[in-house]
């Protein structure tokens, strides 16, 4: 539960325009929690969910390897790599080519 509270601005974002709708409310909520508790639930997503910038936060803090599930504007996105690498550098392997080409020549002397 700690990651979903760590997320907790993502959630009240996404729950917002939703209120009126408290089903589709409650299933984000659910799908959000799976992804918390395992990662890897993101590979059985739709691609609208593996689009969802707060579940795949989610997802790569549980399991960062993860990221390979997630699309691939997120796979392009800085700070939702730099998440999964942060819980381990296997991750970046799944990050954009241009993403990898870009820390790869920033990180030689």
């Amino acid at each position: 539960m700690v990651v979903v509270q760590a997320h907790r601005s993502c959630a009240l974002s996404a729950v917002a325009p939703c209120r009126r709708r408290s089903s589709i409310v409650a299933s984000w909520s659910a799908v959000l929690r799976d992804v918390a508790r395992d990662g890897f639930h993101l590979s059985r997503l739709d691609e609208h969910l593996r689009s969802d910038r707060c579940i795949v936060l989610a997802a790569v803090a549980s399991s960062n390897e993860a990221l390979q599930f997630a699309a691939d504007h997120l796979r392009a996105d800085e700070e939702v790599v730099r998440a999964a690498v942060s819980y381990g550098g296997t991750a970046l392997q799944f990050a954009s080519a241009a993403l990898r080409a870009g820390w790869v020549s920033t990180a030689r002397p």
